[in-house]
Order: structure tokens, then sequence, then C-alpha cells
């Protein structure tokens, strides 16, 4: 006898082709997205690259900011932490205010000093941000590592590997170049990282295409 051949529901069909459909829809929003962030990125990188002076000073006012904002706010709970005596006994309460007032002072002071002095704040944060580009290359670096072998890996690879080499040529450079250092190491960081997240963009919307076809 010959075999009877087995026909397909034509309802779990166009349920599967449907979930395929908006599975592929949502992939490629989302690789969409990445790609238009590492645009604005690398777009921001040149931005950065063309005034490094004026970038330099608008990060060191936003720090300055923050430590304000950030010292005022633990002064009003320094103030609030009062009168918990009774919970933890009044010599704990006592040393708890004294160094909750000493650290928010601390802030309030360095925010006040970048704002007062702006050239000495610019050459400060030079050095942290060395220390950050170094921490940022680390952690790019094993992240390229981990998706290996993944399409793309390697521009975050390539990411990682520049932005700890700028990180050591901040604190190499240190204090010549800090006038224009800043702005163009942001500038970059911010371009490569830019084109990196372009690159795992372009590379998964092919594999998302080469799966749904």
């Amino acid at each position: 006898m010959n075999a009877i051949p087995s026909k397909k529901n034509p309802v779990q069909t166009g349920t599967a082709e449907a979930g395929n459909v908006y599975m592929s829809a949502d992939l490629k929003s989302e690789t969409n997205w990445l790609m238009v962030l590492g645009a604005l990125m690398t777009v921001a990188g040149i931005l950065a690259m063309a005034m490094p002076f004026f970038v330099a000073l608008t990060v060191n006012f936003l720090v300055g900011s923050f430590l304000i904002v950030a010292g005022v706010i633990q002064v009003v709970n320094t103030i609030r932490y009062r009168g918990t005596s009774r919970v933890y006994g009044r010599q704990h309460e006592r040393s708890s205010v004294v160094f909750s007032f000493i650290t928010a002072m601390l802030g309030l002071g360095a925010g006040i000093l970048l704002f007062a002095y702006p050239l000495q704040g610019v050459l400060a944060l030079t050095l942290l941000l060395g220390s950050y580009f170094i921490a940022q290359g680390i952690v790019k670096i094993a992240w390229a590592l981990n998706l290996r072998p993944a399409m793309g890996w390697g521009w975050m690879l390539a990411s990682g590997v520049i932005a700890a080499a700028l990180g050591f040529i901040v604190w190499a450079q240190w204090p010549m170049s800090s006038a224009w250092l800043i702005g163009v190491l942001l500038g970059v960081d911010l371009i490569t990282t830019g084109c990196a997240m372009m690159a795992i963009s372009f590379a998964a919307k092919t594999a998302i295409r080469d799966a749904f076809l």
C-alpha cells in the first residue's frame, strides 16, 4: 500500500509563521535602536573632538554640579537622621551624624572648588578620566571575549583595547595636554564605541535575515 502523504494543519502553519514574523519584527526593532544609538554616539564623538576645551570645561562643571547637589542632599538626610537615638543609641547617632556631615561638606567643597577653579578641576578630572578609560577598556575586552565567536566581537575587542590604551596615554601625558585631552579622548571613545555598536547591529540584522528567510 502506498503511504498517505501527511498534510500540515493550515492553522498551525499560519500561527507559526505569524510568530516568526512578530519575532523578526521585534529583533529588527532592537537592532535598529542599537544602530541609531551607535550613530548618535559617533556624531557626539566627532563634535567632542572638534571642541575639546569646551567639552573639558563642560565635564568639569557637570561633575561640580553633581557633587554640590549630592552634598546638599546628604546634608538634608543628615539633619533628618537626628533623633534616631531611641533605635540605635545616642553614641551611634552622634558618630553617624558627624561622619555623614563631614562627607557632605567634602562633596560640597569639591563641587564649589570645581566651579571656582575650573582649570585646576580639568587637571584633576583628566587623571580620573584616564582611570575610567582603563576600567572601561577592561570591561569591553571581557565583553568581547564573551561574545566570541559571534559576528562583530572583534570591533568590541578593538574598542576595549583602544579605550585602555587611551587611559594609559592620559596618565603618561598629564598635565601637559589636559586642556584638550579630555575632549579628544571622549571623542575617540564615543566614535569607537558607536562604530562597534553599529557593526554589531549590522551583523545582527544579517543573522536575522538569514534565520527568517
